[in-house]
């Protein structure tokens, strides 16, 4: 249940919006439907690999139906890379936070 800091790098922007591009763009050619976790945990690799620390949240909340629904999104200082759309319905019940050099 950490998070890592909300500090943004001007220089780290122009990653984190080329990987949110990535991800979506990607997505809509697998195989398979991408959902938010395999877009959050896709996302959260690639910044691994590029040593940029990360926190992922899993989320759960209710429908328009009344059906429980869960929800994932990945932000690294205050940019949310992936799941940034309807997050506020959502009551987080998870964090995970990646660091990088620790």
């Amino acid at each position: 249940m950490e998070e890592t800091t909300r500090d943004l790098h001007d220089g780290k922007k122009a990653v984190l919006i080329k990987i949110h591009d990535t991800i979506q763009i990607a997505c809509k050619h697998t195989l398979w439907e991408s959902k938010c976790l395999v877009k959050a945990i896709a996302a959260l690799k690639m910044l691994e690999r590029r040593q940029i620390e990360s926190t992922l949240y899993l989320g759960t909340g209710r429908d328009e139906s009344g059906k429980m629904i869960a929800h994932a999104w990945l932000r690294n200082g205050t940019y949310y890379i992936t799941g940034a759309e309807g997050m506020e319905r959502f009551t987080v019940v998870g964090k995970f936070a990646k660091y990088i050099g620790n």
